[in-house]
C-alpha cells in the first residue's frame, strides 16, 4: 500500500513548492517498505529465538539446514561476485 502511495505522490505535476517534482518521493517510500520488511523479519526472528530458548528441541534434519547454509553461500558468492566485477 504504501509502494502504491508512493508512486501516486511521484506522479504529481510541479508547483511552486517543489519546482522540480515529486518523483524522489517514490525512493522515501521504498525505503520505508524495507524499513518495515527489516523489523517485521527482526521481530519474527526474536520471537523464535525466545520460543526456542524457552522450549528446546533437538534437531533432527541436518541435512536440511546445511542445504539451506549452502544455497544461501552461493547466493551470496554470487551477489559478491557481480559487486567485485
Amino acid at each position: 500500500v504504501l509502494l502504491l502511495y508512493g508512486l501516486r505522490r511521484a506522479g504529481k505535476a510541479p508547483d511552486p513548492v517543489h519546482p522540480f517534482g515529486y518523483g524522489r518521493e517514490l525512493y522515501f517510500w521504498s525505503f520505508i517498505v524495507a524499513l518495515l520488511v527489516f523489523a517485521a523479519g527482526a521481530g519474527v526472528s526474536a520471537y523464535e529465538g525466545i520460543q526456542h530458548i524457552r522450549r528446546p528441541e533437538p534437531a533432527t534434519n541436518h541435512a536440511l539446514s546445511y542445504s539451506v547454509l549452502g544455497i544461501s553461500i552461493l547466493f551470496e558468492g554470487a551477489s559478491w561476485w557481480v559487486a567485485l566485477r
